[in-house]
């Protein structure tokens, strides 16, 4: 009889052990998945704050590009030098927009070839600025109106909205992935919580059940012993 009962208690030992190790690597595993899904999740957010950053600047420059024509045209027209205020916006501003926007715009190679010919036509298109507005400055508006840059401005003009635009759709969609990869894995994490949490009380359960076993083996061995 008490060959069985040392026989039995090394048993139930092993078992509660088992137990507490699988209890140990279950938390293990909790802590590395929710520190994997807290970083793809904080990767993804920190891309869709930077894709926002780039086209609220994009949106800027373009806004400065604006009114770098409009004062144009108002000046053009009434010939009078209170109406270039836009102009002189887009004069001392659409270069800060210009560094911030490729500083923003990193290493990423679509963007940076982009951002490349923007340069040019923005440095082509304060060119033509500045020497319709000279001109008319020279001349009255119907001689004015005969200026190349004024009749070549609105082609680079839409060059440029064109190239923002196409700026603007390609972060837009890099925040539509990133918003479907936020909530693809927000639904993992639920499910794979719960599934944790299910293991977990199993487990609890388990150790809960093989303690209370050890304790009524040992008691009845303690009886047992006293009997004989």
């Amino acid at each position: 009889m008490y060959g069985n009962m040392s026989l039995f208690f090394p048993l139930n030992r092993r078992t509660s052990a088992l137990l507490l190790v699988g209890a140990v690597l279950l938390s293990v595993s909790v802590v590395l998945f929710l520190w994997h899904a807290s970083n793809e999740l904080a990767g993804d957010y920190r891309a869709v704050n930077h894709s926002y950053a780039i086209v609220g600047e994009l949106e800027t420059l373009m806004g400065h590009v604006t009114d770098g024509e409009t004062g144009e045209r108002g000046f053009l027209i009434t010939g009078t030098e209170r109406y270039l205020e836009p102009y002189f916006v887009f004069i001392n501003r659409i270069d800060g927009d210009f560094r911030d926007l490729k500083a923003l715009a990193g290493d990423d190679p679509l963007l940076q070839e982009k951002i490349n010919t923007l340069g040019s036509l923005l440095a082509e298109r304060r060119a033509q600025l500045r020497s319709s507005i000279d001109a008319r400055r020279a001349r009255d508006f119907d001689e004015s109106r005969e200026e190349p840059a004024l009749s070549s401005g609105k082609n680079v003009h839409d060059n440029i909205r064109q190239i923002v635009g196409a700026m603007v759709a390609h972060e837009r969609a890099i925040i539509a992935q990133r918003d479907a990869d936020v909530a693809a894995a927000s639904d993992l994490t639920q499910r794979a919580m719960i599934a944790i949490a299910i293991g977990m009380a199993s487990l609890a359960i388990a150790l809960a059940f093989s303690g209370w076993r050890n304790r009524k083996e040992s008691d009845n061995a303690a009886m047992a012993l006293q009997a004989g």
